[in-house]
Formats: structure tokens, sequence, C-alpha cells
């Protein structure tokens, strides 16, 4: 099973993102609302991808990109970022992300992300 942790406000974007991978068996979405709760569980559970919505901790998405890369180096992490924060992404790819995505972004292509990441079929229906 592949846990994905998310770190967001947007509960619409990933309920319905939840509800498009939840019949798939193989990845499970753990969201939280504030970093320090994702930290804790992190440290107590492994976690195949981190999303990480830069808006919620902004200046200080980078510490946080530290200390999860401080915990596995070899995290997967992906930033999501509104286009007044772009200014921070080349920061974070130094940091070791693996990519970023402006938002708005669809649970459609928010799917997509997390299957090509993970590398699972993605079914047509």
């Amino acid at each position: 099973m592949n846990k994905v942790l998310v770190l967001s406000q947007d509960k619409t974007l990933f309920q319905r993102v939840e509800g498009e991978i939840v019949s798939k068996d193989s990845i499970r979405l753990y969201t939280f609302t504030n970093s320090l709760d994702l930290i804790k569980y992190y440290l107590a559970n492994y976690a195949s991808l981190i999303l990480l919505d830069a808006d919620i901790v902004k200046s200080d998405v980078l510490k946080l990109i530290e200390i999860i890369h401080n915990i596995n180096q070899e995290a997967k992490l992906i930033l999501l970022i509104s286009p007044e924060n772009m200014s921070i992404c080349s920061s974070a790819l130094s940091l070791g992300i693996l990519s970023y995505q402006v938002k708005p972004v669809s649970p459609e292509n928010m799917v997509e992300l997390i299957f090509s990441v993970l590398q699972n079929p993605i079914d047509s229906h």
C-alpha cells in the first residue's frame, strides 16, 4: 500500500482525488492542514509521496523540505504553489523536490501526477 501525505487546506480537491484513487486499493491519502502533524505522522510512518501546499507554510516551506529530507533523504516531494509564490521554486528544486504544480490543479491532473510518481497504471474510464 502506497501512502501519500498531503499538506493542504483544499479539502474539496483532495476529497475528489481520494474518490478517484480509493478504488485502486494500492494508494491511501492522508491529508493534514498543519505541517507539524504531517511531520509527526511521517516520523512514525513511511510514505511513498508527500504533497506540500507552499501557501500553507509560506516562507517556511524550504525549511519543511529540509526537515523531511533529514528524516528520509529519499523522500519524494511535490510542491503545490500559487503563481505569486513561484520565486521559491528554484530553491525548492535545489533541495530535491521532484516537481511543482502551479495552482489551481484539477483533481484529474493530481491523480495522474500521483500515479505517475508512484508508477501505478491509471485505468481509463
